[in-house]
């Protein structure tokens, strides 16, 4: 740097008098000299003539000669380092691998170089001239070369750029600043995995003949262009990436007037306005630029291997991960007769834009001795996926079922006071056929907790369809696992004469009371509390409940945990929390009014913390954790809290599990005995000797003095029906499921109508939740499903509003965080899933009457909502004005029109003849548009299907006291919608706009029914927005009219309106479309659900499309329906 330039001897200085000296009498052309590191920071000096002193000197370097730079090397040169014209009389550079060199130029004018060569993982600093030329470079793996700010670099001959995989492997060429730099090869370049950083206002010019895989332009700013392309010659240039700090935004690719094309196959698409790329970044000033297959994973590689505690580790890196928002972990067996690839796992992206990550995943479902093909399926932000082979694997043994809470990544074990924070690997519940399908005679009883259960007689007891021992001297008791889950916190067990069918399960994971050593019992206490509920908006997957206060500067949070009296030794204290903003945060963990430690992090999301404390700190009975902060910017909410703390084994009334960390002889209480419980349906008493059983390492063992009663029912009848060529499935509480029937009757095809009860009892072992309607739902392959109740979000009623439970939902997750989704009943997308969000009996029928009497039609209202200001597709009547050539329809007026005139309009359209609404904009979980259409005028639109391409208004499982708009649609007697199409979480316009173009051209080609529209488009568009999306109605309904593109339109009387009351009521009705002759219309009338009688016949005159009657009703003229219809 300038200071030791400025400090170093002048040559000739007694400095250099020790230094060894190098003959010079004969050299011969072309000698390479070696430059030792600079001794008591005193570089190697080469002046104007090509002398050199210092270290590697005194010698004198000609123009064949060249420099060798080992580690430390240090350069002075001054004039242009050697006599003779340049570039011939350039002095050649080598970097010796793993080397860091510096050359230092006068700067006073340009400076040239000859062949440059910086070896694998090397390091040149260039400092002084900022106009320097190359006669060639060549820089291999993790090599850089850093250039003075504003350096403009020109390259005259070959240049090779060859990195390797991965970004620390990558041929990097940097400012020694922030830039900016500007680089012209005037020459045939080849690139592969280079990065070039820091161009600011600069520009990297191609001239020749290149090729370009793997290339990064970084830091480019205030406008200007990236890469300017001057040869006439066509390139395809592969894996591209360029990144902008600032606005405005840089051109990407320039053409020059040779007229050369280039094709760009592979690029990062914007991620916020960081990246960039695409038809809108480019300038074809000569040829032209061509953008193929945005492809943010650059890189994925992995491996698979049978893992030590049974199942199969999948693991897999990636190489400069971008814009990816999950992967997905997709699984087949290798049979011959298999091709169909299953999803077992989720992970979602945790690497910097374009870093390195590593992600494995335990494959516990895999059964022992069955081989299984692997692959990586990375679904990007976008939306597009590919897919990664990751060979096969054989299982060894069976895993364990995974904890009821997740571990951290990390493992991290506790030493005395520590504070370590770690982010939980949550993932979303997903359910499989696993659970065997059982059949016969049987009487079932409640488990609340895991523990020994006195069973009487002698019949087997079954639990998740798998035999468990009976224990005892009399065979009198058995042990059950105890089930605690987002939907039920009892486990159900059976004892009877059952037959199950189906691969037996691994049962329900357990969950610990502590630990067991040879240093003594840990007893593990763990705290939280329901207070809250939040689908986890804009964080990774997680626990959906939380305590309710606010941890922040203004507000602690206190908790109690009540714990036994300690033993001397170290206490662990846990805290889970969770952090929407990504900053740093700060939280202090006190327990007792004592400090235990601070913790200190970057990043929103969740977080667990870990500290260890002496256990004198905590005391018998009550101890108080309060959680603070002091950072203005950080505010946390809780999960749950747990403590361990060094104990005495206490047995109680209930018993306690434990694990054994290490092979140990364990001293029972008294009048207590040990089962080992590891494996599930292997249950077994441990035999002890003088009262201590010996518990061998990893094994897990209940602890009791004696076992409980439980609740039986009468004997139930199981009766698991027949599942061929089962077309249909209709599901409804057992109360309800009558009101089915009609739908099932008009459809007319092979049916199951079944209760959700037995479908828990049969398939799903008899518990609440969605394991049993996915196992049938799996089993059968059927065309549809039907799904008769809603739901709701509290299914242990935390919140004391007592909502219905219905039909269970299942969650996925997306960008935005948790959204509730029925595509786990979907059986992989081979069953279209609708569902009626009844909330009682009444509700359910009203639905039921309007599907049965709801015909589609062949026309569609568009509605778009009222433009944004920024464009794009925020321009919602542009957008519908270009899909209304699909399908006949009438495109509603947004723009200049009030919400009265655009209701006015909306329903007219329906009214003649276009009963299918398609809307596209914003919403909210009431209403769309600007309350366009909302949850209060939702009655005065006639019946209709809706197609809402937006965000939130199908959120089916809020409470009953902020119905949805689908909801509400759904739930209006004799108006509103017939079938919603809605979305339960937030989505992406573009994809959105996609979604609705892409059902208006099947409508369009083979109509259909919705349930298969919509399934079609979760298939072809593969993004989370369209995971989001619910069908509300019949999924079998058809989507538009038959070949008949006639139709007839009600005017008036409206549904939901007082006809007449005891006066004369005009009936007027519309003829839509051509061919209206010789054909006799009949006008009826009834009560809901009596039969229909006659009003009067007429005949369709030609040419006449408006009609209007006088009718007088028999009584007050309410609660009538009115048909108009072709005689027969």
């Amino acid at each position: 740097d300038a200071n030791e330039r400025s400090n170093a001897s002048a040559p000739g200085t007694n400095d250099y008098q020790s230094q060894a000296t190098i003959s010079v009498s004969v050299k011969p052309s072309g000698t390479t000299f070696s430059i030792p590191a600079s001794r008591r920071r005193t570089p190697t000096f080469i002046d104007a003539a090509g002398n050199i002193t210092g270290p590697g000197g005194p010698a004198v370097l000609t123009a064949d000669d060249s420099l060798s730079l080992t580690d430390g090397s240090g350069v002075t040169i001054t004039g242009d380092g050697i006599s003779g014209p340049p570039p011939v009389g350039a002095p050649d550079i080598t970097v010796v691998a793993g080397a860091t060199a510096t050359i230092i130029t006068d700067g006073t004018a340009s400076f040239n170089y000859g062949v440059v060569t910086i070896n694998t993982g090397a390091t040149l600093t260039l400092t002084g001239d900022t106009t320097i030329s190359f006669e060639q470079i060549v820089m291999t793996s993790g090599s850089t070369l850093v250039l003075p700010d504003s350096t403009s670099l020109t390259v005259t001959g070959p240049c090779e750029l060859n990195g390797g995989v991965g970004i620390a492997n990558y041929v990097t060429i940097r400012a020694a600043g922030s830039g900016p730099l500007s680089i012209t090869f005037q020459c045939s370049f080849t690139g592969d995995h280079f990065r070039i950083e820091d161009i600011g206002t600069g520009t990297v010019t191609f001239d020749g003949d290149t090729q370009i895989d793997y290339a990064i332009f970084l830091d480019g700013c205030l406008g200007g262009v990236y890469v300017q392309y001057n040869d006439s010659d066509d390139v395809t240039w592969t894996n591209l990436a360029f990144h902008c700090d600032c606005t405005p935004t840089k051109t990407t690719i320039a053409t020059g007037a040779a007229g050369g094309n280039v094709t760009v196959d592979g690029y990062a698409q914007t991620i916020a306005t960081r990246w960039c790329g695409g038809d809108t970044t480019d300038s074809e000033t000569g040829g032209a630029v061509t953008w193929l297959n945005a492809t943010p994973v650059r890189d994925l590689v992995g491996s698979v291997e049978a893992a030590a505690e049974g199942g199969v580790t999948v693991a897999w890196q990636t190489i400069q991960e971008a814009m990816v928002a999950h992967f997905r972990v997709e699984r087949q067996s290798a049979a011959a007769n298999s091709a169909i690839f299953t999803e077992i796992g989720r992970a979602f992206a945790i690497a910097e834009e374009f870093g390195d990550a590593d992600y494995t995943f335990l494959d516990r479902s895999a059964d022992p001795g069955v081989a299984y093909r692997y692959r990586i399926n990375v679904i990007d932000t976008d939306g597009t996926h590919r897919w990664y082979d990751l060979g096969e694997a054989t299982a060894t043994g069976k895993a364990h079922p995974a904890p009821r809470r997740a571990q951290p990544r990390a493992d991290n074990m506790p030493v005395a006071n520590s504070v370590t924070v770690t982010t939980p690997d949550y993932q979303v519940a997903t359910y499989a056929a696993d659970t065997p399908a059982q059949s016969g005679t049987a009487s079932k009883a409640a488990v609340f907790a895991s523990g020994l259960y006195i069973v009487p007689g002698s019949n087997p007891v079954y639990n998740f369809g798998t035999q468990l021992p009976r224990l005892g001297d009399n065979q009198s008791f058995v042990f059950v696992r105890g089930v605690n889950d987002y939907y039920t916190d009892s486990n159900v067990i059976w004892t009877g004469l059952l037959q199950t069918t189906g691969a037996a399960s691994t049962g329900p994971g357990l969950t610990l009371d502590g630990t067991l050593s040879t240093a003594g019992y840990i007893g593990r206490h763990h705290v939280e509390s329901n207070q809250s509920f939040s689908p986890n908006s804009d964080l990774p997957a997680g626990p959906n409940w939380y305590y309710k206060t606010r941890i922040n500067t203004e507000s602690t949070l206190s908790v109690n945990v009540t714990l036994p009296p300690p033993t001397t030794g170290t206490a662990t204290i846990r805290v889970a929390t969770r952090t929407n903003s990504d900053i740093a945060h700060t939280l202090t963990v006190r327990c007792n009014d004592i400090v235990i430690g601070t913790a200190d992090w970057l990043g929103g999301g969740h977080r667990q913390i870990e500290l260890t404390c002496a256990s004198d700190v905590l005391r018998s009975g009550d101890n108080t954790v309060t959680l603070s902060t002091t950072n203005a910017a950080s505010e946390h909410r809780l999960d749950w809290i747990e403590i361990d703390t060094p104990t005495e084994l206490s047995v109680g009334s209930n018993g306690v599990t434990i694990q054994a960390t290490e092979a140990v002889f364990l001293s029972l209480p008294s009048s207590s005995f040990a089962v080992d419980v590891t494996d599930f349906g292997n249950e077994h008493i441990l035999p002890a000797s003088n009262g201590t059983v010996a518990v061998p390492a990893g094994h897990l063992i209940h602890v009791a003095n004696s076992a409980k009663p439980l609740t039986w029912s009468s004997p139930t009848t199981l009766v698991s029906p027949s599942l061929a060529s089962v077309q249909y499935i209709a599901v409804a509480p057992a109360a309800w499921l009558g009101r089915l029937q009609q739908i099932v009757l008009k459809r007319g095809m092979r049916t199951l109508l079944i209760s959700l009860e037995d479908v828990n009892d049969i398939y799903g072992a008899g518990l609440f939740g969605p394991a049993g309607l996915v196992g049938l739902t799996q089993r059968a392959q059927a065309d549809y499903l039907l799904l008769g109740a809603g739901t709701t979000y509290d299914y242990k009623n935390f919140e004391g509003r007592s909502t219905d439970l219905g039909i269970p939902t299942g969650w996925i997750q997306v960008r935005e965080g948790m959204a509730a989704t029925d595509d786990i009943y979907s059986a992989n997308f081979t069953t279209a899933v609708g569902r009626l969000p009844a909330r009682s009996s009444n509700e359910l029928l009203n639905m039921v009457n309007k599907i049965v009497e709801f015909e589609p039609s062949q026309r569609v209202v568009l509605l778009p909502d009222r433009d944004d200001s920024e464009g794009g597709v925020n321009r919602f009547s542009e957008a519908q004005a270009s899909i209304q050539h699909l399908v006949p329809t009438v495109l509603i007026e947004t723009e200049t029109q009030d919400n009265a005139a655009i209701r006015r309009d909306l329903i007219a359209a329906i009214q003649s003849g276009a009963r299918t609404v398609a809307f596209q904009g914003h919403a909210g979980f009431q209403e769309i548009g600007d309350g366009f259409v909302d949850v209060n005028n939702a009655s005065s639109f006639p019946t209709s299907a809706w197609l809402l391409s937006t965000c939130l208004t199908g959120s089916y499982f809020v409470n009953t006291s902020a119905p949805t708009l689908a909801r509400t649609l759904l739930n209006t007697p004799n108006a509103g919608g017939a079938m919603v199409i809605a979305s339960t979480r937030f989505g992406n316009a573009d994809y959105e706009h996609q979604m609705i173009t892409k059902a208006l051209e099947i409508m369009a080609a083979d109509g259909g029914s919705w349930g298969q529209i919509l399934q079609t488009l979760k298939r072809d568009l593969d993004h989370e927005t369209m995971a989001v999306f619910q069908l509300f109605g019949d999924p079998a309904m058809a989507s538009s009219a038959s070949d008949d593109p006639r139709s007839i339109s009600l005017r008036s009387p409206q549904g939901g309106g007082l006809a007449g009351a005891n006066s004369t009521v005009t009936i007027e009705f519309h003829l839509q479309g051509e061919g209206w002759w010789d054909d006799t219309l009949t006008i009826s009338y009834r009560r809901p659900g009596a039969p229909w009688l006659i009003i009067r016949q007429l005949s369709a005159v030609p040419g006449q499309s408006e009609y209007s009657m006088d009718w007088f009703p028999p009584t007050d003229g309410e609660g009538y329906q009115i048909k108009i219809e072709v005689a027969e």
